[in-house]
């Protein structure tokens, strides 16, 4: 059922899992009556977030309000619905999200979404894989086994560097080279996230640390310039450099395998011709009471 129906403004409907699987981002005035012309070759430049496709991937990005303080909770662009709060905002394109959550320092121009202007001032981070856990076993999911939490780093200053070293920015001065500054102690940041989250956050969420996996190239951080295209190749060589290490190599391998377990026994339990209905995943929307209201489960502490 399209989620722009007249049935569905009345009577919004929810899947019988703890997954949210209907949203009520498409109820303004403007998702309601734009009928947006696109050639169908290339896509919609301009499709929205919002996914109502009942085989979807659910996606979420991070972005921080414009003007939020170190420690403030990003807000999170989803292309679904959350039991947990309504969306930022209702009309947001999926070129606006991903802006929205690039907008950083000077790197990038703050962006305006209906009503919100996003872009983060210093008080974001830049690994939100708590975010991600809290997301999934808390708001969307509640009670069920994470198999794979697998995050993927953007690089990191490679083992026994100095850290101290020229950087290709120290030649600049004000404000530009305060940025950048702040620029790399976030993304070197980002490991002290991935420690936390092995020595607390999965073990606070009764997550397997053996499920965690955690891909972050070693390559120079602050070695190349925001501007320095031709220097791809470069960092496609040292990704592939990384990928092939022993190490690596179990990571990506042992991670597979558990993927691969969890899509086989999922096609073996859809198979099974005598499981209980009490056992069955009933993938069946229930139709709700007038009066019926949902309402977001404890947070866990």
């Amino acid at each position: 059922m399209s989620p722009l129906s007249g049935y569905n403004n009345s009577n919004p409907r929810r899947h019988a899992s703890n997954a949210s699987t209907v949203s009520f981002s498409a109820r303004s005035p403007q998702a309601q009556m734009t009928r947006p012309a696109f050639n169908s070759r290339y896509g919609d430049p301009n499709a929205r977030l919002y996914d109502a496709r009942e085989t979807r991937t659910k996606t979420a990005v991070l972005a921080m309000y414009k003007g939020s303080r170190k420690g403030t909770p990003a807000a999170i662009l989803r292309s679904y619905d959350s039991r947990r709060e309504p969306p930022p905002e209702f009309d947001c394109k999926i070129w606006q999200a991903g802006r929205a959550t690039c907008a950083i320092g000077l790197a990038f121009k703050p962006i305006q979404i209906g009503q919100s202007v996003f872009h983060d001032d210093g008080g974001g981070t830049f690994n939100p894989a708590p975010e991600a856990l809290d997301e999934a076993v808390v708001n969307e999911w509640p009670g069920r086994e994470v198999g794979v939490f697998l995050s993927v780093g953007t690089g990191r200053r490679p083992r026994g560097s100095d850290a101290n070293s020229h950087m290709w920015y120290e030649g600049f001065l004000g404000e530009f080279a305060e940025a950048r500054r702040k620029l790399i102690s976030k993304i070197e940041g980002c490991e002290v996230i991935h420690e936390q989250m092995k020595k607390e956050h999965l073990l606070k969420r009764n997550v397997n640390v053996e499920n965690y996996y955690r891909l972050n190239v070693e390559v120079g951080v602050g070695e190349f310039g925001m501007n320095e295209w031709h220097r791809l190749a470069e960092i496609s060589t040292s990704t592939r450099q990384y990928l092939r290490r022993e190490v690596e190599q179990r990571m990506i391998q042992g991670a597979s395998a558990k993927m691969a377990k969890i899509h086989k026994a999922n096609i073996r339990f859809s198979r099974m011709p005598d499981v209980p209905e009490l056992v069955k995943s009933n993938s069946e929307t229930v139709e709700p009471l007038s009066f019926a209201v949902e309402l977001p489960g404890d947070t866990p502490t």
